[in-house]
């Protein structure tokens, strides 16, 4: 399957139509109300629109705007190497890649061992940029074959520690944990509810964290893929590439987000998602809110192509610090 033909699925289609009216909506279209965990010293956290959520995101004091300087030395110095913009023999340049990754994990508190392991063993093998450069750019193809270099135990690694580091590599490329993924899943939940849809297309099966509860919305009727790295990881990973790119690529939709203009549209759809991906269990959608007038079976126009792993945008981009 390319991108032309996941973001054309019907189920797709209608999901992206009424996600995008909800992220343009005002007060009132959504409620959630939980207590935060992880940088926000456990306060309670009031949604009544997408923008609120965008609004709400804060770690160490940061909002969306203020991270940018911290990740901004990260984000640089593991992309002038992974991609051959510095002059420096190989032994300096995968140390200095994986001092870089490292401190992706440290900034995302996720010091998996096995995620540092796989860094390690690849820096000593002085693989650990061909691997960072060949995983950033497939989980930013148009293509899921793209994808093989993530299959099987000798295949280059994805799970909710990895992709920040790719993430930071190519800010194009979005950050999957279990936040962001439990709330496109809650998201398909209220969409499905709308509609009348009491089966969960595979399309729309996104993957989460293990239980059920805070962060796995799942149901007895729609179950959503568990939590699992490699390959099926980076397939999700892409399918929220794909989404968020498309979503962001509309400027009058990104107009509703209520941030500066060195705040990319695709960091702010992030954040969003990683802030109600907290605890998901009081999102609920208001139907008078969000309303989906074209059919479920329509396509949309064609997507454009995504931005590809090394080429860089002109200006700075923000991405959200976060945990888990």
């Amino acid at each position: 399957m390319n991108r032309l033909n996941y973001l054309g699925n019907e189920h797709v289609a209608g999901f992206m139509d009424w996600l995008g009216r909800l992220f343009a909506a005002g007060e009132g279209s959504l409620h959630q109300s939980f207590r935060a965990r992880n940088g926000r010293g456990g306060r309670q956290i009031e949604l009544a629109s997408f923008r609120d959520a965008i609004a709400e995101y804060e770690f160490d004091g940061r909002d969306l705007a203020a991270t940018q300087p911290l990740l901004d030395g990260i984000g640089e110095r593991l992309a002038d190497r992974v991609f051959g913009r510095t002059r420096e023999d190989d032994t300096a340049k995968e140390l200095a890649v994986l001092t870089a990754s490292l401190d992706a994990l440290v900034w995302g508190g996720v010091t998996v061992r096995p995620t540092i392991d796989w860094l390690s063993k690849r820096a000593g093998e002085q693989e650990l940029s061909r691997c960072i450069a060949e995983a950033t750019e497939a989980l930013l193809s148009d293509d899921c074959e793209a994808l093989a270099c993530f299959e099987g135990d000798a295949g280059h690694r994805s799970d909710s520690a990895a992709t920040k580091i790719y993430a930071l590599a190519n800010p194009r490329s979005t950050i999957y944990d279990n936040r962001v993924g439990a709330a496109f899943a809650k998201l398909v939940l209220e969409y499905l509810r709308h509609r009348g849809i009491t089966t969960l297309p595979d399309e729309l099966r996104f993957m989460v964290g293990a239980g059920r509860g805070r962060r796995n919305p799942s149901t007895r009727q729609c179950v959503f893929r568990p939590k699992e790295t490699g390959l099926p990881h980076a397939r999700w990973n892409q399918r929220a590439n794909w989404i968020i790119g498309e979503l962001a690529g509309n400027a009058k939709l990104a107009k509703h987000f209520g941030v500066n203009p060195e705040t990319p549209a695709t960091r702010a759809i992030e954040a969003g998602l990683f802030v109600m991906g907290d605890d998901v269990r009081s999102l609920m959608v208001g139907s008078d809110h969000v309303t989906t007038k074209r059919p479920i079976a329509s396509f949309p126009d064609e997507p454009e192509p995504l931005e590809y792993a090394g080429r860089r945008p002109g200006r700075p981009e923000t991405l959200p610090s976060r945990r888990g």
